[in-house]
């Protein structure tokens, strides 16, 4: 790729990592990080590969780019990370992935939400716990006062609220 620009961007400054991120496209992930793509550029909207990704449920993706050395803790202009977005969509193996590289998570969106509240929210036992694991604050309010064990208290979640309620929580 002599003289070419791998990091370019189109008019919504999504990059090629961003789209080859978001549409599975592993082999051109890999090709780009190999020409040196800019795996951390983000789209107007804030997304960045390892975002794009986690959302899409692209776990061999996120992998490559984490041994890539993308941040983990990048978040879009909402002030979500790649945690919370797979943590809201069910993505076990990608939560996984990304807390053992290092993924804050207790890191919250600009509406104070964390990736347990949306894993919370959505029924995500499996994820609820590995947050747990990774000690995630189980009492951590949003900017509206709600916690992930009133969040799974609303919707029902029974499972999700004995989970909370085992690890401590107490609001």
């Amino acid at each position: 790729m002599a003289g070419g620009q791998v990091g370019k961007a189109f008019n919504t400054s999504r990059t090629a990592m961003v789209l080859a991120s978001k549409w599975g496209h592993g082999a051109i992930v890999e090709a780009l990080i190999q020409a040196g793509a800019d795996i951390d550029k983000a789209a107007n909207y804030g997304g960045t590969a390892v975002i794009a990704a986690s959302q899409e449920g692209h776990a061999a993706i996120v992998e490559a780019l984490i041994q890539a050395g993308a941040d983990v803790n990048k978040a879009n202009n909402n002030g979500a990370t790649a945690l919370m977005i797979a943590s809201s969509n069910g993505h076990g193996a990608i939560v996984e992935a990304l807390l053992q590289a290092g993924a804050d998570a207790d890191k919250a969106s600009t509406d104070s939400v964390t990736a347990l509240m949306a894993a919370s929210q959505e029924g995500h036992g499996a994820i609820v716990e590995a947050l747990i694991q990774a000690g995630a604050d189980v009492d951590k309010a949003a900017n509206n006062g709600a916690t992930a064990l009133m969040i799974a208290s609303h919707v029902g979640h029974s499972a999700i609220v004995k989970l909370l309620l085992d690890a401590g929580a107490t609001k």
